[in-house]
């Protein structure tokens, strides 16, 4: 018997014209109307009607507070906070378990999705502490349109439009699975012939070859253009063969390994900017699963262990991590757990968030701006009692793009 699915609009075509006021195409001629306050108008009127998907809701709300902005009408402060409620109510309605599924954290939830991990921490700002500056809410309503785009819109046309009032995949017939499928043998592709990417090769295919691979351009498409494409591309590169070798065994050195598969990861993290974010959120998942502390003998679990040492302290991805790194998903899969190799993740990403926040220069900040000096004699040096190293400190101001107008008066907190 058929499933019966009410949607508010009358039919296809309508949902269909509504996207194309919201992201109108580039490739029209001339300047198209700007059609997006009437889409916001027709989504308010199918909410009254209900069964209206959170996405479609979300787009008319991030899309009409752009609208709003125009500090020639409004104040700063108010479009500041309808940014705020549009980005918070987009983000909640995605990951609050208390709203459907099963119990979860906001990261757990984000990390089975696919959202940005500071999605859910610029939320967390905004309902909890100052507001976010303009500049931040500006690019968070883009980021969260062009990511509603690939979760949603653009995965509708008209033969599978009746499946888009589901916000959340439908993975019952099979389809995640055909698209793992799909991923091993591009990747063994990629990994097979005389000069292919695997270990074994004799003569393997120079990393500029491969990140310019056609095998490679279509997994970072997974990555961007299917639902949790990012999330299958990891569970599928931790399978045994091939991030990790099935004939490893304890205590064996994947050196390796790494040299083999940096290039493509970090390729993977340029086409797609949150897929270290997801790999890392999949690695320590799978040290989490069936952790105990007398399982430090598993050669699968140690290496991937490895792997998560290698990202998080080698030189090789210091720039990859400094960009597309998060360590929230980690701490989210982390919480709670007492197994070895959790124990040992934890561990490890406190000497990591220890080792930030020592990793900055003798008297500045984490943020370039010189920091109060501990000892007594700060003000020791010159005649109008301002520091010696004045003139250093304006110049690292200026390093930073900041400018000195004027001179510079010194007195100690409390000094009138």
């Amino acid at each position: 018997m058929p499933r019966l699915q009410f949607t508010p609009w009358k039919e296809p075509a309508e949902l269909l014209s509504v996207r194309s006021q919201f992201y109108p195409s580039t490739a029209a001629t001339g300047e198209p109307a700007d059609m997006r306050a009437k889409a916001c108008s027709l989504v308010w009127v199918w909410k009254l009607r209900g069964n209206l998907p959170h996405t479609v809701e979300a787009t008319a709300l991030l899309t009409d507070a752009i609208l709003h902005d125009d500090a020639t009408k409004n104040s700063i402060f108010s479009i500041r906070a309808t940014y705020s409620a549009a980005f918070c109510r987009f983000v909640t309605g995605l990951v609050d378990s208390k709203l459907y599924g099963k119990k979860q954290t906001m990261f757990q939830k984000a990390m089975e999705l696919g959202l940005p991990a500071s999605f859910v921490e610029l939320r967390h700002e905004a309902t909890h502490r100052e507001l976010p500056s303009l500049i931040v809410l500006r690019n968070a309503a883009h980021q969260s349109l062009g990511w509603l785009w690939e979760f949603y819109w653009a995965g509708l046309d008209d033969a599978g439009i009746m499946d888009a009032g589901n916000d959340v995949p439908n993975e019952s017939n099979g389809g995640l699975e055909f698209t793992k499928d799909a991923i091993r043998q591009t990747l063994k592709t990629l990994m097979s012939g005389e000069n292919g990417l695997s270990e074994s090769s004799g003569k393997r295919r120079s990393l500029r070859k491969v990140e310019s691979s056609p095998e490679l351009e279509s997994i970072a498409l997974v990555c961007s253009q299917q639902q949790e494409g990012a999330q299958a591309v990891a569970q599928v590169l931790l399978e045994q063969g091939f991030m990790i070798l099935a004939s490893r065994t304890i205590r064996s050195s994947i050196e390796p390994t790494f040299s083999t598969w940096d290039g493509v990861l970090k390729e993977l993290c340029r086409h797609h900017t949150t897929f270290l974010t997801t790999l890392s959120g999949e690695l320590a998942r799978v040290l989490g699963d069936g952790d105990s502390p007398s399982l430090g003998d598993d050669p699968y679990k140690e290496a991937i262990y490895l792997w998560f040492d290698h990202i998080l302290n080698s030189d090789t991805w210091s720039a990859t991590r400094r960009l597309y790194f998060s360590t929230c998903y980690v701490d989210a899969v982390c919480h709670n757990e007492t197994g070895y190799w959790t124990s040992r993740l934890r561990s490890l990403l406190d000497q990591y968030s220890s080792d930030l926040d020592t990793d900055v220069p003798m008297g500045t900040s984490r943020y370039g701006v010189s920091e109060t000096r501990p000892n007594n004699d700060v003000f020791a040096g010159r005649k109008d009692g301002s520091p010696a190293d004045m003139d250093t400190d304006s110049n690292l101001l200026r390093s930073y793009g900041w400018e000195v107008n004027g001179g510079w008066k010194y007195k100690p907190i409390g000094a009138v």
